[in-house]
């Protein structure tokens, strides 16, 4: 009987024992009275109190300079930890780790709370448990388990992208080939990946399929962002990317192949080097270039390319027949391929008209091939 109700029945064994298992008992005191029958005095009487069922847990683990909890079973690139949970009130507890013990003794106080704040963790698997130092050492289960990783980095010198590169909607038939020192490739390690890679301007650099690609003159800052939120910067120089326009400032509307060398200067404007070639040749297909064409207006197809080499003939590009084609370099063209230093902001600062400085001549720009005016 438990304080006088019967809770089980039986007979004594043949060692003239007798047993039964009891759980789930009430808090509170208990007296256990055996008896032949419920209305027969009491054999022999057992007194005892049951208490609360005591807590023994890491209940939270955060990284100690965020204060940001680190989910069971996740990884981190945090090191320094904070520690908290339950035990027995005004007792003392060791933590372990990977089954070692590696603090202790840690005060619980009157409240049943207990806390700990870590040395830097090495990296790798961790499962933190905690023993109780008392009774018979009762251990925290499940463990709270984490691996640490490395923090996140990435070589943050300064990355150059000096490769001649050309970037016009007058050229726009990139065949995928990079050109030389235009692009690099930099890699993140440590931190939580997947990684998001960001740039301050992409019209200066940008990043796809594993690369930095130059875009426009200037500079720029990546951000690479792993899943904790953290992050890691450098800085991208771009140079030697060149735009193209297709137009003519020649004072008659015309020009000759002379006329057109000796007036690029004037604007800073180069005509196809070879460096630039060498480009073209490398890193798009053909039709090398492509601006808005008409049957009707066939003076508006050819323009001039290149130097000549001290020959009388020199080269122009047909964009109705899309091909290169060999002139006399006296022949007036209503058009001429200017190159100029790509700027960052956009796909060329010229104007429709831009005015020269000595107000003479003016560039007329011929649009593209799907129709707009650059």
């Amino acid at each position: 009987m438990d304080n006088g109700v019967v809770v089980a029945s039986g007979v004594f064994n043949q060692s003239s024992a007798f047993i039964q298992q009891l759980v789930n008992l009430a808090q509170g005191p208990h007296r256990f009275e055996l008896r032949e029958n419920a209305s027969l005095p009491a054999t022999d009487v057992w007194i005892l109190t049951v208490g609360a069922v005591e807590t023994l847990s890491i209940d939270s683990i955060k990284g100690l300079l965020n204060g940001v909890e680190i989910p069971e079973g996740t990884s981190t690139s945090e090191k320094l930890f904070a520690l908290s949970g339950k035990a027995r009130v005004n007792a003392t507890v060791d933590l372990y780790d990977n089954g070692v013990i590696v603090a202790g003794p840690i005060a619980v106080d009157v409240y049943g709370n207990w806390t700990y704040n870590t040395s830097s963790q090495a990296p790798g698997p961790h499962s933190y448990t905690i023993k109780g130092k008392y009774d018979s050492g009762p251990e925290s289960t499940p463990p709270r388990t984490m691996t640490i990783v490395q923090a996140l980095s990435i070589d943050t010198s300064v990355m150059r992208l000096a490769g001649i590169m050309i970037r016009s909607p007058y050229a726009p038939n990139l065949n995928g080939v990079d050109a030389v020192g235009n692009t690099e490739v930099r890699i993140a390690t440590g931190g939580i990946p997947p990684y998001v890679i960001g740039s301050s301007n992409h019209a200066v650099v940008t990043y796809r399929n594993g690369k930095f690609v130059g875009m426009g003159n200037g500079s720029a800052t990546i951000t690479v962002t792993d899943q904790q939120n953290k992050s890691v910067q450098f800085t991208v120089v771009v140079s030697n990317i060149y735009d193209l326009v297709v137009g003519v400032f020649s004072p008659t509307g015309v020009w000759s192949h002379p006329l057109y060398l000796q007036l690029l200067p004037r604007r800073n404007y180069l005509p196809l080097t070879p460096a630039l070639r060498v480009v073209m040749e490398r890193c798009f297909q053909h039709p090398w270039f492509s601006w808005a064409v008409t049957p009707a207006n066939p003076a508006g197809h050819r323009a001039w390319m290149g130097p000549t080499s001290g020959v009388a003939q020199a080269e122009a590009y047909d964009a109705y027949t899309k091909s290169i084609v060999a002139l006399n370099a006296s022949v007036e063209l209503h058009n001429g391929l200017c190159f100029f230093p790509k700027p960052a902001a956009g796909m060329t600062s010229l104007e429709n008209t831009d005015a020269l400085e000595d107000g003479a001549l003016a560039l007329t720009l011929l649009p593209d091939s799907s129709g707009r005016r650059l």
